[in-house]
């Protein structure tokens, strides 16, 4: 048992490595700002020239909130300012998931450094490489966990896989072993026949956060389409906010719960 021991203890620290080495300063973009005397005219010419809708508000050359394009529309821009909200600033060293928890409640978030605002995020940047990886990781992750529970939980002759999943991994394993590939049956298995095997018989372990056979379900499904667009370098975004949040969100607290099995 030492090697999924081993398994169960690199996931862990491979899991903080990314959650430290990827952070709000990789996603944000620069908040540019103005004065709260500046004109509005000035302001607007701005946003249209750079295709921005949102505009940092200085005062006493600190970023004290920020206005919305489309609602400068008389006075000036100390007249539109936005306080920032609760939960609404992090810190530029502040984990993927902390920033994707914060732009669930409340978007635009900003992010924060030395004291000072200086960077903005929307759901739009969660196209950017460094969300990708931070994602493709930890579906990566929870794959591997979900393998370790498989080896040590399941003989191979009881996996409940239907004829054409076990032969397609058959398959599989016979084409890696004429390339003299050691392997064996389990590390051909796909991510869905992982997941089916684990739901059928039950082992997902307590604490993983799911409310139904149903919930769980749906919960597989969205994950392997985000896995599958991933790993296609598709739109992760568009028609998939806010549940992108819920399903990285989801994710991570059954890879905790898979590693303390």
């Amino acid at each position: 048992m030492r090697g999924v021991k081993q398994l169960r203890t690199a996931s862990s620290e491979l899991r903080a490595i990314f959650d430290s080495g990827i952070t709000a300063a990789h996603i944000a973009e620069p908040l540019a700002s103005f004065g709260c005397e500046e004109t509005l005219e000035t302001v607007r010419a701005f946003l249209r020239e750079r295709d921005f809708d949102i505009i940092g508000v200085r005062s006493d050359g600190h970023v004290c909130g920020f206005a919305a394009r489309e609602s400068l529309t008389k006075g000036v821009l100390g007249d539109h300012v936005v306080e920032f909200g609760e939960g609404q600033v992090v810190a530029s060293s502040d984990s993927v998931p902390v920033t994707l928890q914060a732009l669930r409640e409340k978007e635009p978030v900003f992010v924060e450094s030395l004291g000072q605002v200086g960077g903005i995020v929307t759901r739009g940047d969660l196209q950017k490489v460094p969300v990708r990886l931070w994602l493709f990781g930890l579906v990566s992750l929870l794959e591997m966990q979900m393998l370790r529970v498989i080896r040590v939980a399941i003989p191979e002759q009881d996996w409940d896989l239907t004829e054409t999943r076990r032969k397609d991994a058959e398959d599989l394993l016979e084409h890696r072993r004429q390339r003299n590939e050691h392997t064996d049956l389990a590390d051909c298995l796909q991510f869905c026949d992982k997941r089916d095997i684990i739901l059928r018989a039950g082992l997902l372990p307590e604490g993983s956060g799911f409310d139904s056979k149903s919930d769980t379900e749906r919960f597989f499904r969205r994950l392997e389409e985000l896995r599958n667009n991933l790993a296609h370098a598709q739109d992760i975004v568009t028609g998939c906010w806010p549940e992108l949040g819920r399903v990285a969100q989801r994710a991570e607290q059954l890879l905790k719960a898979l590693e303390q099995c």
